[in-house]
């Protein structure tokens, strides 16, 4: 286990912390904490209100300008330009005051509307079912789990030891670990939830488990919610399972912004 927990190196943290600040500040958005033309609080303030360094702030922000969300002016501040974002879209015709958002930014939504769409489904939506699925199914595996259902999860975990050797058996290997939390709760509508969840968690799974640290990262929330399972910790698993799918709409947007910001990103 130990090759797992090197395996989350800085590079690794620094990518899941980026995506963290973005969903962070989407949801502060959402939730009209912000009204549209305001000025955000200084990189000083939510460096210290959301625990990173002001580097990992800029790269959220320049994201979120990336995507029309916000206006970052050099001399004056960060403004918010969305009155009314709706993850994973966002509404360029409310005619808010303020910067207009640039083509490239349009350019970026209509990736993210490819991107983050399974089918007809929008991600957020699938998001939200499986989060409230699986965090329902790990307080019940608390209760009910055996014997069984914790070495079958030993098994998958040992398995990850090997996925930087052999990163493309990651999405077989994490779509079986989150299988087999569903069933250790030993709730039938529960697996039967999951059976409706998986076309889409497969979709997304390829979508993203290239992206660089995305293996290690997972793998290493993978191993937080099973240490959680067998210390019947709630707190720590139900915090492991919001953080893991919490990243995805990060990481959606990372993929978004590498089409369209390449050099960009790579210059930074």
């Amino acid at each position: 286990m130990d090759k797992l927990n090197s395996g989350l190196d800085l590079q690794v943290k620094r990518i899941s912390l980026v995506d963290a600040v973005v969903d962070k500040m989407l949801n502060m958005v959402v939730s009209g904490q912000f009204n549209v033309g305001d000025r955000i609080p200084s990189e000083k303030i939510l460096a210290q209100e959301f625990g990173v360094s002001r580097s990992t702030l800029r790269e959220a922000f320049k994201k979120l300008e990336n995507l029309g969300v916000v206006s970052i002016r050099q001399g004056s501040g960060t403004y918010l330009l969305q009155d009314s974002v709706n993850v994973p879209f966002f509404n360029y015709d409310k005619g808010n005051s303020g910067d207009a958002p640039s083509q490239a930014a349009k350019d970026v939504h209509s990736a993210l509307d490819k991107h983050l769409k399974v089918g007809e489904i929008k991600l957020s939506h699938y998001l939200e079912a499986r989060e409230n699925l699986e965090q329902a199914s790990f307080v019940a595996a608390l209760k009910n789990a055996e014997p069984e259902d914790i070495r079958l999860l030993e098994r998958v975990i040992a398995r990850q030891k090997d996925l930087d050797l052999y990163p493309d058996r990651f999405p077989e290997i994490d779509f079986e670990f989150h299988r087999l939390m569903i069933c250790a709760s030993h709730n039938e509508l529960y697996k039967h939830f999951w059976q409706i969840l998986t076309p889409f968690m497969e979709v997304q799974i390829q979508r993203v488990y290239q992206l660089p640290g995305m293996v290690a990262n997972a793998c290493a929330y993978h191993m937080q919610i099973f240490n959680a399972l067998v210390k019947k910790d709630k707190k720590q698993g139900e915090k492991a399972i919001n953080e893991h799918i919490g990243t995805v709409t990060g990481r959606m947007l990372t993929i978004a912004s590498q089409q369209f910001f390449e050099e960009e990103i790579i210059s930074e």
